[in-house]
């Protein structure tokens, strides 16, 4: 058996003689788990057959954290270490899609990485190394931070240095580097945990990856829209050819990110009123708009359930549209009920986050730390 598959293998033992803290029961994690989880691979049977997505693996990990779940947590990382990172997840970026191949046989799809999903995994495997005590789980946030920015990053000229979506295929090169054109999404830096890896790991250069993704944020929601994907080079920011501008799926995350960090974090109150538009157009219509041309704000459809509960810790933090924030709560609630058991993937994992965070489940510091509920014994 390699080493690193008998370290989980122990832990996963250790952590299932541990007793779980009832006082602070998440009901919302417990039914994910139930539903969309098997024996730590998170299944999303939104397509004809289930898939597994790095993502997935990284946002029940983190759910796992703040539930204080750690016989979940370890199961969760023994599945995406042998699976997705060829059993040595400190050396090997997670592949981001695994599922049912052409010939029938179950594996890996695409072997690239997804950038957003070894932020997560690199963050909470640091903190949970702190939180539960495990120089382990540290160690290993450690060598994943260090491999994302040496694989993951680009340094670009006029800009600065910025997280790419993977390590290859989102690069037009050209013969002077300076000129190259870089696609980039900008839900997949979250400003808290950039900010976190820099505080912790300051010979790498996350500091500096955090300031130049602070200001592309300025520059992105300037319509009070955020775009799904965007154009970047020496010249500036520019709409992706091949979205047209549209914000939908991918951009819901960022007014979450936003809507989460810290009160007194300095980008926030910025991002507030850039982002005001799209809390306004939600409460004019009823509901999230599910697409936005961020060039001239024209939406069109309803989002789902999932939109609405991503908006509400930025709307809750808003001093103009707080007060919407409970109304939009319960039509959250009821409409959460209407999602099929284990169909639901994205909308499910969505209100995970934006409904836990109302309800005080976690909290991110000024400088990013995850400030769990239970770390206090202050659960619901």
């Amino acid at each position: 058996m390699r080493p690193l598959l008998l370290a989980f293998t122990l832990m996963l033992l250790a952590s299932e003689l541990q007793a779980a803290d009832g006082n602070c029961a998440w009901p919302d994690w417990l039914a994910f788990r139930e539903a969309y989880i098997d024996d730590g691979r998170v299944l999303d049977r939104s397509g004809r057959t289930p898939i597994t997505t790095s993502e997935g693996q990284a946002y029940s990990l983190f759910f796992a954290l703040v539930a204080n779940d750690r016989d979940s947590f370890d199961r969760l990382l023994m599945w995406t270490n042998q699976n997705l990172a060829a059993g040595d997840i400190g050396s090997q970026l997670p592949s981001w899609l695994w599922g049912a191949k052409a010939n029938g046989q179950y594996g890996i799809i695409d072997s690239n990485a997804a950038a957003d999903a070894d932020l997560w995994i690199a963050y909470t495997l640091s903190e949970a190394g702190r939180l539960w005590n495990s120089h382990y789980y540290a160690s290993l946030g450690y060598l994943m931070a260090r491999r994302i920015a040496g694989e993951e990053t680009a340094n670009i000229a006029g800009l600065g240095r910025l997280l790419l979506p993977a390590p290859s295929g989102f690069i037009t090169h050209k013969s002077n580097p300076s000129e190259n054109t870089y696609r980039i999404n900008p839900s997949y830096t979250p400003l808290h945990i950039l900010d976190y890896l820099a505080k912790i790991y300051p010979q790498q250069p996350w500091a500096e990856i955090a300031s130049t993704t602070a200001n592309l944020n300025h520059m992105v929601s300037t319509s009070g829209f955020v775009p799904d994907w965007l154009l970047v080079s020496k010249t500036g920011v520019a709409t992706d050819k091949q979205t047209s501008g549209k914000g939908s799926y991918e951009a819901i995350r960022s007014y979450l990110w936003a809507g989460m960090l810290a009160d007194t974090h300095p980008h926030k109150q910025n991002l507030i009123t850039a982002m005001a538009p799209m809390l306004a157009k939600t409460i004019a219509n009823g509901a999230a708009p599910e697409s936005v041309d961020t060039r001239d704000g024209r939406s069109s459809g309803h989002g789902p359930v999932g939109f609405m509960a991503a908006l509400l810790p930025l709307m809750s933090s808003s001093p103009t549209y707080h007060q919407q924030a409970p109304k939009i709560a319960a039509q959250v609630a009821l409409a959460r009920a209407e999602i099929p058991r284990g169909r639901g993937y994205y909308d499910t994992v969505l209100s995970l986050f934006g409904v836990g965070w109302i309800e005080h489940r976690y909290r991110f510091a000024l400088d990013g730390t995850l400030l769990p509920a239970w770390e206090n014994a202050q659960c619901n």
